[in-house]
C-alpha cells in the first residue's frame, strides 16, 4: 500500500517536472521566434514571452473564478439528516420514534426503504 502510494507520488512528480520542461521549452521557442523572425530586440522578445505567460495566468484565473462561482451541490440525504439531528435533536428523536412505531405496525411498508438504503449505488457520470 505504501509502495503504491510512493509510486503514485513519483509519477506525479515526474509529470510535473515534464510539464515544467515543456513550459520552459515553449517559452524559449517563442523567444527565439520573436527574436529571429519578427526582428525584435532581446528585451522586446522577453516582453512577448512575459505577455504570453500573463495571458495564460489570466485564462486560468478566469476558469477558477467561474468554477468557484458555480452553484453548490445539493447536500445528500445523509448530510441533511445529520444537519437536522445537530440543529433540532428533539424533533429528530420524535421522527425516529415515529418511524420506529410505523415500522413495528407496518413492517412490509418499511422494508423497501431499508432495502433502498442498503442497496449499493451506481456510480455517477460527470
Amino acid at each position: 500500500m505504501i509502495r503504491k502510494l510512493l509510486l503514485i507520488f513519483a509519477a506525479g512528480g515526474a509529470a510535473l517536472a515534464a510539464a515544467g520542461v515543456l513550459v520552459v521549452s515553449l517559452a524559449w521557442a517563442l523567444y527565439a521566434l520573436m527574436r529571429d523572425q519578427a526582428d525584435l530586440s532581446a528585451a522586446a522578445s522577453a516582453a512577448v514571452v512575459a505577455g504570453a505567460i500573463a495571458l495564460i495566468f489570466v485564462i486560468v484565473a478566469i476558469v477558477f473564478a467561474i468554477k468557484a462561482s458555480s452553484k453548490p451541490k445539493e447536500p445528500e440525504v445523509v448530510e441533511r439528516i445529520k444537519t437536522l439531528v445537530r440543529e433540532r435533536p428533539v424533533m429528530a428523536a420524535g421522527a425516529a420514534l415515529a418511524a420506529g412505531v410505523f415500522a413495528v405496525k407496518n413492517p412490509k411498508a418499511i422494508l423497501p426503504l431499508v432495502l433502498a438504503f442498503l442497496e449499493p449505488r451506481k456510480p455517477r457520470r460527470h
